[in-house]
C-alpha cells in the first residue's frame, strides 16, 4: 500500500481528506494484516516503542467490526 506524502512529511495539522485518507488506510490494512505477521513485526522491530503499542491497542479495541485472523 503507498502512504500519504502529508501524512509522512508530518507537517502541521493533517486536513480533513487527509485524515479521512489515513482512516481508509488503516481500515484496508485491517482486513490485509494476518495476526502472525503483526505478532513477528512487534516481536522483532526495533521500530516498536511503548506508545505505539498502545495507539495499536486502542485503534484495535476502537474498531467495531471483529475478524478472526486479521489484525
Amino acid at each position: 500500500m503507498k502512504a500519504s506524502a502529508e501524512l509522512e512529511t508530518g507537517g502541521e495539522t493533517p486536513g480533513k481528506e487527509t485524515v479521512e485518507q489515513a482512516q481508509r488506510w488503516l481500515e484496508e490494512m485491517d482486513q490485509l494484516i494476518q495476526v502472525h505477521q503483526l505478532r513477528q513485526f512487534l516481536q522483532t522491530s526495533s521500530l516498536v516503542n511503548q506508545e505505539g503499542l498502545l495507539n495499536l491497542l486502542q485503534h484495535l479495541l476502537a474498531l467495531t467490526a471483529k475478524t478472526d485472523g486479521h489484525a
